[in-house]
């Protein structure tokens, strides 16, 4: 992916496979601090004009922490919405109308959600779909001792036909109370949506442990 006169930007803390396959591009690599967005955001303007790749790891090895990167889907061309979990029971939002060079403060979304990330895809006739978990680890809410979960538990899945204006209602397609599920990828195929999560359970340690991988059919999308 990368060609000579690109830039990669890469986590210091990227898993040696990472590292050995930017050294084998064409491209400069330029290693920012360990999950640090204001030194990576540094770098990238000290090369204003090249086009650069950000390469990082989901979960890092050495430490098993996780990337902290905001979501971001494109409304209209130069204008993006951006969304980040936060630990205060809700996703924040922020918008850009120059294709990123300035933001709006963040706010909280309609997205509610213990500190998960939320997923977002677009399909090819325009629909977004949302994956996330609704429920706040509110005080209160039971919490696993034997593992670490998260509350992330259940996982929905809902719809915007206007562009992100509203949503569908949420349905829930993983409930189990002894499980966690998130970090949800998405990818669209001609007759379905396959989704790919963390899917651990008490059993298992931790949420983070175990992936699964499920198939939606189009028709299953059309009511959603």
């Amino acid at each position: 992916l990368g060609r000579q006169g690109d830039v990669i930007y890469s986590d210091e803390l990227n898993h040696a496979s990472i590292i050995d396959g930017c050294r084998q591009s064409r491209a400069e690599t330029v290693v920012y601090r360990h999950n640090d967005m204001a030194d990576l955001e540094r770098k990238i303007r000290e090369r204003p004009g090249r086009q650069g790749l950000i390469v990082s790891d989901g979960v890092f090895s050495m430490d098993g922490d996780i990337v902290d990167l905001p979501g971001l889907v494109e409304l209209a061309p130069g204008i993006l919405w951006a969304w980040a979990r936060t630990d205060l029971f809700v996703q924040y939002e922020m918008f850009s109308m120059d294709n990123g060079e300035t933001w709006t403060a963040s706010q909280p979304s309609r997205f509610s959600s213990p500190c998960s990330p939320l997923s977002m895809k677009r399909d090819g006739n325009g629909t977004l779909y949302a994956v996330w978990n609704p429920v706040p680890e509110y005080n209160g809410r039971a919490k696993s001792n034997r593992a670490f979960l998260g509350g992330r538990t259940p996982m929905v899945i809902a719809s915007s036909a206007d562009n992100g204006k509203s949503f569908s209602v949420p349905v829930a397609f993983e409930t189990d109370e002894a499980s966690g599920y998130c970090y949800c990828a998405m990818y669209f195929t001609k007759d379905a949506l396959l989704l790919g999560y963390c899917a651990g359970s008490e059993a298992d340690g931790s949420c983070l442990v175990r992936t699964r991988v499920r198939r939606v059919e189009r028709r299953e999308l059309e009511g959603i």
